[in-house]
């Protein structure tokens, strides 16, 4: 079984090497403690409501050996706080503008699932887990959510696009941008840059990468569209990543999500559903990952194998998305209520 909850610091040696396994690229994955105590810290206060903090950073453990083995999250009020630029792909004149982007969206990022604990169908819940949420929370979130994908990189994990476009007027490796805009966010780089770059003496090669996910973010960029993101003209300042938006009331996963009471069954589940359960106020909010039976009236049955972690939030209204999972999901949801029966 498992669970996806706010981080904390016990956390924090699973989550440098969770971001040692991501490598570079990714802004919002620290790469040191201090990094990782800042942004801790912050999410702390987030789910304990201080309505400035705006950074709800998630993790995925597996209840079966205690390990964290992924993240996701939402930021809010992107912008606000600190100014966020991006470049703007305008196609007709092949040209790039710096431009301050998306202020006030609330942001979705930070999706990884570790490689030795992947199975299919959890990275897919993984990042649903942040849409039942902001349906759990409405009043949190923005009217616009957006999503910054890292962009393509070569096999040295090197950015085409950062040493073509970006070079010429702040001329550091690419890991060196990736470490200071996750210190700084992006406007130091912003101010460097021109207003407009013409893509005119920029090879075919390296414009064709504008836009274009990294390599292990391209799954995720097309769960997005599955949930009817779009992709926007705006790209990443650095490696030129895509930028995809959305309404929340319009993500699918939001719009199927319903409320429902949680009882345990007592008997045998009917059928092989899975669901996602969103549990308890915002100073514990947990998302409980299990099989389930939906009834007519707005029930919601759970076996005893999800006793254990449901039991403070049985009889209680829960937030239920149904999820596609997978054989694999399923068997080791079985599997445990075989071993716990």
């Amino acid at each position: 079984m498992w669970r996806i909850r706010a981080c904390k610091y016990s956390d924090l040696n699973a989550l440098l090497a969770l971001s040692k396994e991501v490598g570079e690229g990714m802004t919002s994955m620290p790469q040191t403690q201090l990094g990782w105590r800042r942004k801790i810290a912050q999410a702390e206060a987030s789910f304990a409501g201080q309505p400035d903090a705006g950074s709800y950073f998630l993790v995925l453990e597996d209840i079966g050996t205690g390990k964290v083995i992924g993240t996701t999250a939402v930021y809010t009020a992107v912008g606000e706080s600190r100014p966020y630029y991006a470049l703007r792909h305008d196609k007709q004149k092949h040209t790039l503008f710096v431009e301050h982007a998306m202020t006030s969206a609330s942001e979705i990022g930070s999706l990884f699932l570790s490689a030795e604990d992947r199975v299919k169908g959890l990275g897919r819940a993984l990042s649903q887990a942040r849409f039942l949420m902001m349906a759990t929370f409405p009043q949190l979130f923005s009217a616009t959510v957006m999503a910054s994908c890292r962009g393509w990189l070569d096999d040295n994990d090197d950015s085409p696009v950062w040493h073509a476009i970006g070079r010429d007027y702040d001329d550091v490796d690419f890991n060196v941008v990736v470490e200071r805009m996750a210190e700084r966010g992006n406007e130091w780089l912003a101010r460097k840059l021109p207003k407009s770059m013409s893509l005119q003496h920029i090879s075919p090669e390296v414009v064709s990468l504008l836009g274009v996910p990294h390599q292990q973010s391209a799954p995720a960029h097309n769960i997005l569209f599955s949930e009817h993101f779009v992709q926007s003209d705006f790209i990443d300042l650095a490696d030129g990543g895509p930028t995809l938006t959305c309404q929340p009331t319009r993500i699918a996963s939001y719009q199927t999500s319903v409320t429902a009471k949680l009882h345990i069954a007592n008997r045998p589940l009917k059928g092989e559903e899975m669901y996602m359960l969103a549990c308890g106020n915002l100073q514990n909010f947990e998302i409980v990952l299990c099989r389930g039976e939906m009834q007519s009236n707005g029930v919601i049955l759970v076996d005893d194998s999800a006793q254990v972690l449901l039991d403070k939030h049985i009889n209680k209204r829960v937030k239920a998305l149904q999820i596609q999972g997978s054989d694999e999901m399923l068997n080791r949801l079985k599997h445990r209520h075989d071993r716990a029966a």
